[in-house]
């Protein structure tokens, strides 16, 4: 076993270095963070914040700081998702404002696209950050305005305001991170889906109303998470300031609850908080659905301030334990399969990731589309499969083909790798309906998989081939009719021909989704956007989970010397 390896460490010291280079990009010396200067006055390399989002590099393999100089930047800006690794850098919070005033009943402004016609600022890319910037939506009570929107997965925010009045902060998906922030509003003004922490923050009520509105997945053990914040309450009556109006000035007390479930099984937790007198004694709403009471997960512990009252709490919220709310700590709640803990520096995590890259025996690669990835895809589940010994770098992305994947210079970073094995899945986004410059039919979709083996192999690199992972699509008969199969039809074609190892995904899917039935799959599949039914593409934690035992399972069968580095069991998925 030892010598079988032996033969594959080539170039270990590059390895580490170009992996570190291309994936992380923070640690000093290697792929130094590149920052430009955005001023009002012309002074700095762009006049507008948006500027300066759109020359960042997609798929950015450093950090890239934006620092925003003093002033206020009108009208919407979006973080695109292929813009990675961005940070916003105010110098003063107080004198460094993004500001908007829509909301989602507006009229969309001339020139402006209609995505988040009510959203201020957009962040769809991943490791997100920003430090002293003031998010502002000015429109006030005349519906939903958020000023800040959030997607993208690790993001964080230091010493941020977030200033609005109903949902001033839509936390979608993905898991962030708010230290030090100031955040204010009125009406489920915290709301969403991802997995947040709190740190140490302000959380002001306008008014009374409601604090959160989460719409955590069932599967997600934790929602939001607020860390010894301190919850502060305007006094009776509230005073609107200049630009802000109230539609129904409260004319009584102004209490405010924690929270009211937007989805069932919505999580909200207060940990060693300070709560005002503005907070009301039951501290919980069920949103008027008493069916909310039995899904809702509610906690609470060691309130402090005249607004904690744990004997008149509702019935239905919980008090949690000293040995419960131990397991309430940024890097349980944040962590993941990554080990992601944005209270421990970029550059302390990258130091230990190019340890773990330096005792690694095996290395590989990871190309493909968004069935891939490790935030909508089986990368994430794969991986936790492999064992210690094992590097794995995924370079897969969102919306590539087997020829925008190749165009956009992804290929040629997972070739500089060097790896010992690439795992290359492509398909989705080769079919008609996604642009030219994405699409080639199953004919020219051959020649460019085929293109794929011969380079890997050129580079000493030992390629495997997966077939696409099957989109749900079932006929009346229960069945999957997949459109994908002329595209799978033509990888195990390559295989064959030039003796590739193959995982074949697509059929193993398909035997999956029909096994679970139409209805079964929800299991583990995202909630569409706007949590109206769900993606029947992609893929929840669940679902990256048990995918990613079937590639694992597959691929040690394929390189059966491989099997002792995978923990994945030798045996067909039967749950």
């Amino acid at each position: 076993m030892h010598s079988h390896f032996a033969s594959r460490r080539r170039c270990l010291a590059v390895w580490f270095a170009t992996a570190v280079t291309l994936l992380l990009g923070s640690v000093p010396g290697v792929a130094a963070p590149r920052t430009v200067t955005v001023a009002l006055d012309g002074s700095g390399d762009y006049k507008t914040v948006q500027e300066a989002v759109a020359a960042v590099p997609d798929n950015n393999a450093g950090r890239t700081i934006i620092h925003l100089k003093p002033g206020v930047y009108q009208g919407q800006i979006i973080v695109p998702k292929e813009k990675t690794q961005v940070t916003f850098q105010g110098e003063d919070a107080a004198t460094t404002i993004l500001t908007y005033d829509r909301n989602v009943k507006d009229p969309v402004p001339e020139g402006q696209a209609p995505q988040g016609k009510g959203d201020g600022v957009v962040i769809d890319g991943n490791d997100f950050e920003a430090d002293n910037i003031t998010f502002r939506n000015t429109s006030g009570d005349h519906g939903q305005a958020m000023a800040l929107r959030v997607d993208g997965d690790r993001a964080v925010f230091r010493r941020c305001r977030l200033l609005g009045w109903q949902d001033t902060l839509l936390c979608w998906s993905g898991r962030q991170y708010f230290k030090d922030c100031y955040i204010e509003g009125r009406v489920d003004f915290i709301y969403g889906g991802a997995t947040v922490v709190f740190d140490a923050c302000e959380i002001h009520s306008k008014n009374g109303g409601h604090i959160t509105a989460a719409s955590t997945p069932q599967d997600h053990p934790y929602g939001f998470v607020f860390l010894h914040c301190r919850l502060t309450g305007d006094p009776a009556p509230w005073a609107a300031p200049t630009g802000i109006v109230a539609r129904k000035p409260s004319r009584g007390p102004v209490l405010a609850d924690l929270g009211r479930p937007w989805r069932p099984f919505g999580a909200v937790a207060f940990i060693d908080c300070s709560m005002g007198d503005h907070i009301k004694p039951e501290g919980w709403n069920n949103w008027d659905k008493t069916e909310n009471e039995e899904t809702a997960r509610y906690r609470e512990y060691k309130s402090t301030g005249p607004g904690a009252n744990p004997e008149k709490r509702a019935a239905w919220a919980k008090q949690l334990s000293d040995e419960e709310a131990a397991n309430y700590t940024v890097a349980n709640i944040l962590g993941g399969t990554d080990n992601w803990n944005p209270a421990v520096s970029a550059v302390a995590a990258a130091e230990r990731q190019q340890e773990e890259n330096r005792r690694a025996r095996v290395r590989i690669v990871l190309a493909g589309d968004s069935t891939v990835t490790d935030d909508a895809g089986w990368g994430t589940g794969f991986k936790a499969l492999l064992k210690p010994d094992v590097a794995c770098v995924n370079l897969s992305r969102g919306g590539r083909s087997s020829r925008s994947f190749r165009a956009e210079g992804l290929w040629d970073k997972a070739l500089t790798l060097k790896p010992d094995y690439v795992l290359i899945q492509f398909g989705h986004n080769d079919q008609p309906g996604h642009g030219a410059d994405r699409e080639s039919d199953p004919t020219l979709y051959r020649r460019n998989i085929a293109r794929y083996v011969d380079e890997a192999r050129a580079a000493g690199i030992t390629p495997v081939l997966v077939t696409s992972l099957s989109r749900r699509q079932f006929g009346p008969d229960g069945k999957i009719h997949s459109t994908l199969a002329p595209y799978a039809d033509a990888v195990r074609a390559v295989a064959e021909e030039k003796k590739v190892p193959l995982i074949d995904l697509q059929a193993r899917s398909i035997a999956l989704y029909e096994r679970l039935g139409p209805d079964g799959y929800h299991a583990l599949a995202p909630r569409k956007d706007g949590g109206d039914g769900y993606d029947g593409t992609h893929l929840n934690a669940k679902g990256s989970e048990v995918v990613g035992k079937i590639v694992a399972d597959a691929f040690a069968r394929a390189i059966p010397a491989l099997a002792p580095e995978i923990t994945a069991p030798t045996e067909s998925i039967k749950n």
